[in-house]
């Protein structure tokens, strides 16, 4: 529904409340990629990575990612994770 200010508000007191929420931290990751704020997304994404590395959602938005900066060969190896 493209509410994001109020969207991000509570995905960051769920945050806040539970820093190693996957959940709040993908959603949160696919704001920033929905309003073109890829820097942002990417801090979210690769530590999210980093802590639960088999979290597809994670690999697959990171890769979404990757592609909006015509990291190619990166995308494809995020896309290859989230489908392992």
């Amino acid at each position: 529904m493209r509410q994001f200010p109020e969207a991000k508000a509570m995905l960051e007191k769920s945050i806040a409340a539970d820093p190693k929420s996957g959940s709040s931290l993908v959603s949160l990751g696919m704001i920033h990629l929905s309003e073109n704020r890829e820097d942002e997304a990417e801090k979210v994404f690769q530590p999210m990575i980093e802590a639960e590395p088999g979290n597809y959602l994670a690999h697959f938005y990171y890769g979404e990612m990757l592609l909006g900066k015509r990291r190619y060969e990166d995308a494809i190896n995020s896309y290859k994770q989230a489908i392992c």
